[in-house]
């Protein structure tokens, strides 16, 4: 079983539309994105990130439409190893994750999209911290923080994912350059702010070390 396999039937479960098509799911793509635009003109931006039930939908027809990529997930390198998936959206990545091994928790502010998630880790008996905000004092073995950047009402708040990555661990991260009315912070230095909390950058652009 991975991370994608059930999430079609626990979206409709959840929902109450056991009749929901794919083709109806779908166009709640472009409806998200609409309503975050408006948001930024309106400056309602911080309400609607948190509200927007239209995003759990959108979620969930990107991660249908690229399971090879949010099923992958490496074999924990110990057991116990614990993750943190920041900006976790519906959680595939993170429970990904947890149905290899890892002891995840997870951080989203988005309520309907966080309440789809506890849903989805009551289904598969998975356990794991759901929180809206960061957890201070929390350190992980490895932190989750993908395609999360450009949605941050502050980009500051990078630094205090950066300190829930423990004494040797990892933060994987990404960003993009999209101008778009979606996506923001293109121009931020995530770079220069990563190192100036500690991580150093590892094989490649989204990996970061905390020196051991």
């Amino acid at each position: 079983m991975t991370a994608t396999e059930t999430l079609w039937d626990d979206l409709r479960a959840f929902l109450g539309q056991p009749d929901l098509t794919r083709e109806e799911l779908e166009a709640h793509r472009w409806d998200c994105d609409a309503a975050i635009r408006e948001a930024r003109v309106a400056s309602r931006y911080d309400e609607v990130l948190a509200t927007n039930d239209l995003s759990l939908r959108q979620l969930a027809a990107w991660h249908l439409e690229d399971r090879r990529g949010f099923d992958g997930a490496p074999v924990p390198p110990r057991p116990g190893a614990t993750l943190l998936d920041f900006g976790a959206g519906i959680g595939t990545r993170g429970i990904a994750h947890a149905l290899r091994g890892w002891r995840v928790d997870f951080c989203e502010i988005n309520g309907p999209s966080r309440a789809f998630l506890e849903f989805r880790l009551d289904r598969l008996q998975l356990a794991g911290g759901v929180w809206a905000t960061l957890q201070s004092g929390l350190e992980y073995d490895k932190v989750l923080c993908m395609d999360v950047v450009g949605h941050l009402s502050d980009p500051l708040l990078l630094a205090q994912v950066s300190r829930a990555v423990a004494s040797g661990g990892t933060l994987c991260i990404n960003w993009d350059n999209w101008d778009d009315g979606v996506h923001a912070h293109a121009d931020f230095p995530f770079t220069h702010l990563l190192a100036e909390c500690g991580l150093r950058p590892g094989a490649n652009g989204s990996l970061w070390l905390r020196p051991a």
